[in-house]
This record gives structure tokens, C-alpha cells and sequence, in this order.
């Protein structure tokens, strides 16, 4: 009979330098020193449990670059080791920040400015501009608020939750603006948004910081496409959920993390998460669209249909995810509501506004970019 010796017990921390775009929790793998046959896998800071042996211990940054120590880590039998990863050599991203004027550089754009259209305007629309694209009759005990254009004079523009709700307008040469979600972490919380224009195609291009490591690192994963990254991470927030939404830390990451296991249908957990993110944090939308979705999927249709009226308070959601979702169940429950396949009913007034809403959110869905995850809007008729 072989004989199994106790595991180790590893711990990986990030030693990142300071104002950098990224930092905080990171995936991290251990593989076999001879094999490289995966060990374990895990977020930076937990500790994970390996066999005593020889282990090669990295972590994928968001752009594809490795970390790694210089040495294999060797663990023993019941040893708990620490390892630290440096990214001291590494080319890391640096913050965004506002410059000046339209007319300033650009050192961070991949494109030179020689390519950047000179032509351009931008604006932030303040107002709540999904519920200003509604019927006024369609909305219940409420008027659509008017919107205002704020001009825009600088490539980047910094946004605070007591800008919004807003969205950014960029205007080229194509026949119709570029719309932009502004996200913004929380009260204390600020986005900077900075974009460019091709000078060739006349296509925006925007990009987004949010002025917190962990978030920016991780938004930048499920940006990248680094799927089993983002589920990395995304288990460990909902395994921290009730003392992360008690503490009242950054919505953005659990809003994140909430779309990436939606997308890998994990919804384990998901009921107090989304619930909490949907009536905690009534500024935000994307709260709405995640509990719709998490409540469709489970079978709670009539308790979705009755939560999807709450956007057109509350405006479009900030990511592509959540804009497709609550369209798909929007266009769904107007289809049934009121005929012989539904199984619920809702109040008249409310049929009225989703029906409406389906039909919106529909046109919203086709003008979006498919390459970013936050809600970028193409060839949208400008906002009235």
C-alpha cells in the first residue's frame, strides 16, 4: 500500500510597485516542476494545498505577461511556505489620467497621433437617457428627466457618482456618436475615461480606469478574455459575500464577479449576492439586470418581470452582459405576457412598460460593440 505523505500549504504574494493599474489579488497556478501538470490554482493571498514536492508557482497578468519566481519552490510535507511574486521587471500599465485639452498627447494609446482625427467633439449627457428614449405614459408615477449636454474639452474626462447618471457622446465623422456607459465604483469612487478616434475608419475607441488596483486587474481580465482567470477571482468575492457586502466594498468587483459565473451558469451563492447588489445600491443598474437574470434562470419569471421595470429609473446597464440579458428577458416576457403560454400576469401598467422596454433595449443591444465588456454603443441615433 503506498504510503501519502501530508500536503504542504502554499501562500502567494504579489509584490507590485506602487501606482500602477494593476495590484491586489491575482490568479495564480502551481504545476509540477517536471511535468508542469497542474497542482493548484487560486487567488493571490489564500492558501492552497499541494503535495510535498518541487513546483513551478506563476500568475497570467491581464496582458498575457508571466510572473514567476526565479527558482523552483520546493514545499515539504506539513510545511506552510510563503512565496513572493515580484513584478518590479515588468512593463505594468500605468494609471489613466485627465489630460488637459483635446489637443494634448497621448503617451499610453497604442495608436501614434498621427492616426487620431483632430475633428472631434465630445460631451457627457447628464439625465437618465434610457428612460428619456421611453414613452412618458410608459413610465409609471414619473417623468423622463430632460437630458443636458456638458461639453467636453479634454481627451479623458473624470466621472464621480454625482455625475450621473450620464453618458458619454463622442461625435466624428460617422454618421452617428459614439455612446459610452460611465461607471463609477461608489461614493468615494472615480472613473477616468479617455478615448481616441481613428483617423482613417472615424471609429471611437475608449478606455477605462477606475483608480483601484484590484478592480482595474480584474476588469482587465474579463476584458482580455481570460476566462478561468475572472472565475478564479469571481469564486473567491462570492465566497467572501457576506462580509464583502456588509463592508460595503466595491459594487464593480461584484458586479463583475456576478457576470462571469452567470456566463459559466455557477449560481451557487447567487441569490443573497445579486439581491443585495439589486436593493442595496439603487444607483446602480447593472444591479437590476443581474437579478433579473439570476431570478429568470432559476424560474422566478414573475419576480423578473416584476424587478425589470426598475431600470427605467434607474438607466441602461453599465456592461454589455447586463444590457443583453435584460433585453432577451424583456423581448421574452412582452412575446408572452397576456397570451394563452403565459404563466403569470402583471399589472397592466407594467405589461406597458416592459412591452416598451423590449423594444428599446432591442435596438440598444444591436448597437453594441461586441468587443468591450462595458456597454459602448455604435451607429445610435443621437440622444434627444
Amino acid at each position: 500500500m503506498a504510503i501519502v505523505s501530508d500536503p504542504g500549504f502554499l501562500t502567494v504574494r504579489i509584490d507590485a510597485p506602487a501606482d500602477r493599474r494593476w495590484g491586489g489579488d491575482v490568479p495564480v497556478e502551481v504545476r509540477d516542476s517536471k511535468s508542469m501538470v497542474l497542482k493548484a490554482r487560486g487567488v493571490s493571498g489564500g492558501t492552497l494545498k499541494v503535495p510535498a514536492g518541487k513546483y513551478w508557482v506563476g500568475a497570467t497578468l491581464p496582458d498575457g505577461q508571466q510572473a514567476s519566481p526565479d527558482d523552483l519552490v520546493e514545499v515539504a510535507a506539513g510545511e506552510r511556505k510563503e512565496v513572493v511574486l515580484s513584478w518590479a521587471n515588468l512593463d505594468l500599465p500605468a494609471p489613466l489620467e485627465k489630460d488637459p485639452s483635446l489637443s494634448g498627447t497621448l503617451a499610453d494609446f497604442v495608436r501614434p497621433m498621427t492616426q487620431i482625427f483632430t475633428g472631434k467633439s465630445a460631451a457627457r449627457v447628464h439625465g437618465n437617457w434610457l428612460a428619456a428614449r421611453l414613452e412618458p405614459k410608459s413610465l409609471p408615477k414619473s417623468e423622463p428627466k430632460s437630458l443636458t449636454r456638458e461639453r467636453v474639452s479634454s481627451l479623458t474626462i473624470d466621472t464621480r457618482l454625482s455625475d450621473l447618471p450620464a453618458i458619454l457622446e463622442i461625435s466624428a465623422r460617422r454618421s452617428f456618436p459614439t455612446y459610452a456607459a460611465l461607471p463609477v465604483a461608489g461614493e468615494s469612487g472615480r472613473t477616468t475615461t479617455q478615448w481616441d478616434v481613428d483617423a482613417v475608419s472615424g471609429q471611437a475607441s475608449v478606455h477605462f480606469d477606475f483608480h483601484d488596483e484590484k478592480l482595474n486587474t480584474f476588469f482587465d481580465y474579463v476584458q482580455q478574455g481570460f476566462a478561468q482567470e475572472a472565475r478564479s477571482i469571481s469564486r473567491t468575492l462570492v465566497k467572501q459575500a457576506e462580509s464583502y457586502l456588509e463592508e460595503r466594498k466595491s459594487p464593480l468587483r461584484a458586479l463583475l464577479a456576478a457576470y462571469v459565473l452567470l456566463r459559466a451558469n455557477e449560481l451557487d451563492d447567487l441569490d443573497s449576492w445579486s439581491k443585495a447588489l439589486c436593493d442595496d445600491y439603487e444607483w446602480l443598474p447593472d444591479g437590476v439586470a443581474i437579478r433579473v437574470e439570476y431570478l429568470a434562470r432559476e424560474g422566478a419569471h414573475q419576480a423578473a418581470a416584476e424587478t425589470l421595470p426598475l431600470l427605467a429609473r434607474r438607466g441602461a446597464p453599465w456592461f454589455r452582459s447586463g444590457v443583453a440579458y435584460v433585453a432577451a428577458r424583456a423581448k421574452l416576457y412582452s412575446s408572452v405576457l397576456g397570451t394563452s403560454k403565459a404563466k403569470f400576469e402583471v399589472n397592466p401598467e407594467m405589461r406597458t412598460l416592459i412591452d416598451r422596454m423590449a423594444k428599446e433595449l432591442d435596438e440598444l443591444t444591436a448597437a453594441l460593440d461586441l468587443t468591450q465588456m462595458i456597454s459602448v454603443y455604435r451607429d445610435l441615433p443621437h440622444l434627444a
